[in-house]
């Protein structure tokens, strides 16, 4: 930064950068002018990007470098109040740079700002609506003709389409989707995933013509009127699958009901994602997102409703005795550098050739063969249990492991009765330490490439979830201590102990099983 701060401050970079050949964004130009300087800097326009019809109000954004300016809205010579605001972090190297302004206010002809002591023009940056494309392939032509059908406008009008991945179910989607079959059926509520897989037939056998196949003529008519989009994942091969771009402009309001708990910071992956709302479950995952951070989010998109997969796991854990828990599980979360980039449109996931012999592998498969372990599971009737994360089941056929070593993945048992079932979890950096604590049953963290994982080498950067001050389990870093804490938690019993229970009730003040209403009601925001 030292080096960087002396050759932008020793040069005039402003006329250079303003008249670059190639397109530079504000963000950069403002970085590069005055990113480094000492003098407060406001940019020179608020931008208007996004209007939300239902609720009336229109998003304004504008960058500064300093202190916060002061700042007024106004509707004509009315000063009016923001509905929704906050402020993003825009940091390289673990500094921040610049922020920027987003806020949700009531449009008005006469809209304006005061910025500090000035009033900055105001431009509308709207993108332009577009027509829906002329389709490339048979079958986007097919579906384009078919969604214009009156039949199938009548079977798929106001269609609400619920989705986790193209290949999987058995997370918050479905949870919310079954939620709603059983007490609205007032919505026209569709599920999605690929036919053949295990939760095809399982959902197919429930619901009928209400299950849909991912990658299908009918999936394909049936997008093209959702005007609800609901979904676990946000990824391409759930928002952007070039079967539908083929032959529509997607107009669908998008909901995110998070397949975990937000506890890291991957806020630049997730400000390029065109969300809607955001579902988070705990306090200090809703702050992090809406208050001052590198979260484009405000209160407009985040609703702390709790993951709607939560309140069946409520139930499951509430009504499983301690002498029932008879599970050692161990599942640690997977590695970036372990597995090669998404497929276009696909999220199944292969491995590097070296991820046998890697340090993930050999940490682990020596943890699961360490004779205390057996030991411990002996002496009180537990099975050890490896729970391979989605992105790592490939290694499974490939490991050795004791003959007493259990395998299971997400797709051959029920994720939520495993963890009902379970005594101690073992995990290292995985959301999934959240599940458990939510039914109250103690963990051990092996974190043994803590600094590696870290570093910014997997997906996303430390968040606000700091281990010292908000783990639920003593956290180890070397195989030893990973195996005593094991035992000795095993020993303690089936709830977790001091100071870690406190933490828990502090993390989830809220358990009553209305996870999946709430969601419901914050994704019916406006709509009426």
């Amino acid at each position: 930064h030292a080096l960087i701060a002396r050759v932008v401050t020793d040069a005039d970079l402003a006329g250079p950068v303003s008249t670059a050949p190639y397109y530079v964004s504000r963000q950069t130009q403002l970085l590069i002018t005055s990113g480094y300087g000492a003098v407060p800097v406001v940019e020179g326009a608020v931008n208007l990007d996004r209007t939300d019809d239902r609720l009336g109000l229109v998003r304004a954004r504008y960058f500064y470098v300093g202190p916060a300016p002061a700042e007024q809205v106004l509707h004509g010579a009315d000063p009016v109040e923001p509905a929704h605001g906050t402020v993003r972090t825009v940091a390289y190297l673990d500094r921040v740079m610049l922020r920027e302004r987003i806020l949700w206010v009531a449009p008005h002809d006469r809209l304006s700002f005061t910025i500090g002591d000035r009033v900055p023009p105001v431009h509308d940056l709207h993108p332009t609506p577009r027509d829906a494309p002329v389709p490339q392939t048979p079958e986007g032509r097919r579906a384009q003709k078919a969604a214009r059908s009156r039949l199938r406008s009548r079977e798929f009008r106001d269609a609400w389409v619920f989705t986790d991945k193209v290949h999987a179910a058995r997370d918050n989607a479905e949870h919310l989707f079954s939620y709603v079959r059983e007490h609205h059926r007032e919505l026209n509520a569709f599920f999605v995933v690929e036919e053949g897989t295990a939760c095809w037939d399982r959902l197919r056998a429930v619901h009928g013509r209400r299950v849909v196949a991912h990658g299908s003529h009918r999936w394909r008519v049936l997008m093209a009127h959702c005007t609800e989009y609901i979904s676990s994942h946000c990824d391409a091969a759930i928002l952007t699958p070039p079967a539908l771009l083929d032959f529509l402009e997607p107009t669908w309001r998008f909901s995110l009901v998070d397949h975990g708990v937000r506890k890291d910071d991957n806020s630049a992956w997730l400000n390029r994602r065109p969300l809607d709302m955001i579902v988070t479950t705990t306090p200090g995952e809703t702050a992090s997102l809406v208050g001052e951070s590198g979260y484009a989010l405000t209160g407009r998109e985040v609703v702390q409703s709790g993951m709607p997969r939560m309140d069946r796991l409520l139930d499951l854990g509430r009504s499983t005795p301690p002498d029932q828990r008879r599970l050692l599980l161990v599942s640690p979360t997977w590695r970036n550098w372990l597995v090669p980039a998404l497929e276009g449109g696909s999220q199944r996931r292969r491995l590097v050739d070296e991820a046998l012999t890697s340090q993930f592998v050999v940490a682990w498969t020596r943890l699961l063969a360490d004779p205390a372990l057996a030991d411990v599971c002996t002496r009180h009737d537990l099975d050890l249990t490896l729970l391979a994360h989605p992105n790592l089941e490939a290694l499974l056929e490939h490991l050795e492991l004791p003959a007493h070593v259990r395998t299971a993945t997400y797709a051959d048992v029920d994720v939520q009765e495993t963890f009902a079932r379970t005594r101690l979890l073992v995990t290292d950096y995985s959301s999934i330490a959240f599940d458990l604590a939510y039914i109250e049953r103690p963990l051990v963290y092996y974190q043994f490439d803590a600094e590696r994982f870290r570093s910014g080498q997997h997906t996303f950067r430390p968040g606000w979830f700091v281990q010292e001050e908000h783990g639920f389990g003593p956290a180890t870093s070397t195989h030893d201590e990973a195996v005593a804490a094991i035992v000795a938690g095993v020993e303690a019993g089936p709830t977790p102990s001091a100071p870690y229970d406190a933490r828990i009730a502090a993390t989830f003040p809220e358990r009553d099983g209305n996870c999946a209403a709430r969601t419901l009601a914050g994704i019916r925001r406006g709509r009426e």
